[in-house]
């Protein structure tokens, strides 16, 4: 699996401790990176980490925020974040997540940090599987596509009993001029 990334901004050894032992108990191998010495050269190394996902230990001021949005949309707008803080409320949960935070949460609940990581990951990946999904479906498409335009066989591509498309060779073969009047029509 690929890392996670935590940003940690003034950190102590035992928070680090903390952040990696139950990161470890979900198989999650963290990268560490000071949020205080982020700069363009980090951020070109990170883009070559392919994190599935954000931590970032902040304190009270919300630019700190700010900062690791800037940094998050630099790294990759689809790799979730998630605002670690020492305390929270449902204000500062929502200000995290109206600058773009997935969520929000504490080192109090560790069985809350370990489920919102687990959620975010499995969201993460899903949404990597769909689009490679829907990449292929396009890829097929294309490539159907052109076999159909570059064949002198006439042939149309039917869908349910319904023409959705027909090559030039099958248009000329019903004398059409485009398939047009022929998408939507039912084939038997």
């Amino acid at each position: 699996m690929s890392p996670t990334l935590l940003f940690l901004r003034s950190s102590s050894i035992g928070r680090v401790v903390r952040l990696c032992s139950m990161l470890a108990s979900l198989a999650v191998t963290p990268a560490l990176v000071n949020a205080d010495v982020v700069t363009d050269w980090n951020v070109i190394a990170l883009t070559q980490i392919n994190a599935h996902m954000l931590v970032a230990f902040v304190g009270q001021d919300p630019a700190d925020i700010a900062r690791v949005m800037a940094v998050s949309k630099q790294f990759g707008a689809d790799v979730p974040v998630l605002i670690a803080r020492e305390q929270l409320d449902e204000a500062a949960i929502a200000a995290a997540m109206q600058q773009g935070a997935r969520d929000a949460v504490t080192l109090v609940n560790p069985l809350r940090f370990r489920l919102v990581v687990a959620r975010e990951l499995e969201a993460y990946n899903r949404t990597q599987t769909l689009n490679r999904t829907i990449s292929s479906a396009r890829e097929y498409s294309d490539q159907l596509k052109s076999f159909m335009a570059g064949s002198a066989d006439a042939i149309a591509h039917v869908q349910e009993g319904i023409v959705v498309d027909a090559n030039p060779a099958w248009l000329d073969l019903y004398g059409l001029p485009d398939a047009d009047p022929i998408l939507g029509t039912p084939l038997m």
